[in-house]
């Protein structure tokens, strides 16, 4: 066939068919808005659509409400490129079809539901998919509240609870584990479901429980994912208990743990890679793999590509303590059969503590790099960490801090920390160590930090003005990558007061979300995680101690907020 006449069949063939079902395997409809054509449904539907409920009681059926649909493609391939976009009138028609997306690999997918507004009402994106010519793709997408909150139904066991992880595990699926879940006086508690852990699958807003139960129930742990080619596995590292309160604490900072109360265990959960991560099991011979010391609120990262996972920080903060200098680091795939090993060699970090500290990825292939931000009492706040490529030979990484910063970050504990592109970073609240106590929380405390030079390391610190009020245990995200969006939170470090408070950077500082969207139930203690669509899915909290009375139903959301990037 000659080149031209190729390229002609070529075009002709490309297409993705989107069908649209409703979680009751309903098929709906429309057609495009510029053309007549009436378009003829595919056998097999490429599109799956499971629309997520409101959380305030409004309509859990965008199909009943949505006037049209807005079909929106981007391309990786050279660059970032829009290659499709386009209006569907939508009238409850029996199908909804869409040609002419071109082909392509990473093509990201977004589709946005319209009431006859300007702004949508509904969002959902599908990312990293290959769209080939003549044939259909299949997506599953979940349609939730653009600009709100939208709530995946879980079942009783999941009750209130603050300080419980979440885990991306691919696939769109997120482990969720443990937490706080009673009380005794004014002490957060482990208590029933806090040995339990869920599944939420992103794909179908389904929520489903783990039939395993950890050995050791346990909130303010850490908690990571490794996987080869024959086992998948979820860590949890550390962790207590018991995290006390004591309002009004003389040293400023209400939270507290007992050294007896923390945990140095480690529970592994396990399934077969491939297979539903549901049928995984806690194993139950691991009660020998333990840490030097309990670490409260650690982090895990992974250093190196062959599964190794440093785990630092959790000390006291209430004190300086032995043992924290040295980061541990785990080999988390073992030989056939093994269980995962502790690799202690040579982790020292330039500051003692890292208490209540927050981490970032800077960057990972051969040589892993992480930035470390606050959990110090002494000297400079930001660390980088630089893995060695001889780590299981016993050659440790080095921890340096910055030269030639612009302005001294202060010593600053449980604030939080989030990549944007371009090896620019955001961190957020938390509390002030002045050398001999906590200052309240300010609304001073927000940052960007941007990394010029790496070795030796240089940033660029820069504060952000408008940040509306002071915060810990709040959640961050980057949507994209280039927009960041902070979300409510503990307002005060020695009372139990939240903040509902939601905050857009922009250029000029931090802006509140347009009045469209929908307001943010006040709470703090909460895990805040960036999806794969960019929507942020929150897990837990409290707005009170009496939350945790009486089994109450646990806060599961999915927030899409309004400054997600659908244009670029």
């Amino acid at each position: 066939m000659a080149s031209q006449e190729f390229h002609s069949a070529l075009e002709r063939a490309r297409s993705v068919r989107i069908a649209w079902l409703a979680s009751a395997l309903i098929v709906l409809a429309g057609c495009a808005a510029e053309t007549e054509e009436e378009w003829i449904a595919p056998l097999n539907p490429a599109v799956v659509a499971s629309p997520l409920a409101s959380c305030n009681g409004g309509s859990a059926d965008p199909f009943s409400e949505v006037e049209a649909f807005r079909v929106i493609a981007f391309t990786e391939s050279e660059g970032r490129e829009k290659t499709f976009d386009k209006t569907f009138g939508y009238a409850g028609a029996e199908s909804l079809g869409v040609q002419d997306v071109p082909e392509g690999v990473g093509v990201e997918l977004t589709v946005l539901g319209y009431t006859g507004a300007d702004q949508p009402q509904w969002y959902a994106r599908a990312n990293d998919l290959v769209v080939s010519a003549g044939s259909t793709t299949d997506v599953d997408v979940v349609l939730s509240r653009f600009g709100g909150y939208s709530c995946p139904t879980t079942d009783t066991s999941f009750t209130a609870r603050v300080f419980s992880s979440t885990t991306a595990i691919g696939d769109g699926k997120y482990f969720i584990a443990g937490g706080l879940t009673e009380r005794d006086g004014n002490n957060f508690t482990v208590g029933t479901g806090s040995d339990a852990a869920w599944i939420y699958d992103s794909t179908n807003g389904q929520v489903t429980s783990v039939a395993s139960k950890m050995n050791f129930a346990r909130g303010a742990h850490a908690a990571f994912y490794v996987s080869d080619v024959s086992v998948s596995r979820i860590l949890l590292f550390g962790g207590t208990a018991t995290v006390g309160f004591i309002p009004d604490d003389v040293d400023g900072m209400g939270w507290t743990w007992a050294d007896a109360d923390g945990l140095s265990t480690v529970e592994v959960y396990e399934w077969v890679t491939g297979t539903d991560p549901t049928e995984g099991v806690f194993r139950s011979d691991t009660g020998d793999l333990k840490m030097p010391v309990p670490r409260v609120f650690p982090n895990a990262n992974q250093i190196s590509p062959d599964g190794l996972v440093m785990v630092c920080g959790g000390a006291p903060w209430d004190r300086l303590s032995p043992g924290y200098e040295e980061c541990d680091v785990i080999d988390t795939i073992p030989v056939a059969g093994g269980i995962p090993s502790f690799i202690l060699s040579n982790n020292n970090p330039v500051e003692p503590q890292l208490a209540g500290a927050a981490s970032v990825v800077v960057e990972s292939d051969q040589v892993t790099r992480l930035l470390f931000a606050g959990g110090s009492r002494t000297g400079n706040s930001l660390q980088l960490y630089t893995s060695s490529t001889a780590q299981k030979d016993g050659v440790g990484g080095a921890f340096r801090g910055p030269d030639g910063v612009t302005l001294i970050l202060p010593n600053v504990h449980f604030g939080a920390l989030a990549k944007l592109d371009d090896d620019r970073f955001v961190l957020t609240g938390g509390a002030n160590w002045n050398g001999s106590a906590f200052d309240p929380l300010t609304s001073g405390n927000a940052w960007t930090l941007s990394i010029f030079n790496r070795s030796p390391l240089q940033i660029i610190i820069e504060a952000v003005s408008s940040f509306d009020v002071g915060r810990m245990f709040h959640g961050v995200g980057a949507p994209a990558g280039t927009a960041f969006t902070v979300v409510g939170g503990f307002s005060s470090a020695t009372s139990l007061d939240v903040t509902g408070s939601v905050r857009f950077l922009t250029d000029a500082g931090f802006v509140a979300p347009p009045d469209t969207e929908e307001a943010f139930a006040p709470r703090g203690g909460f895990v805040s995680t960036l999806l794969a669509n960019d929507s942020l899915l929150l897990v837990g909290g409290i707005d009170s101690l009496e939350d945790l009375d009486g089994g109450g139903a646990g806060n599961l959301e999915v927030y899409a907020p309004s400054n997600i990037p659908v244009e670029q």
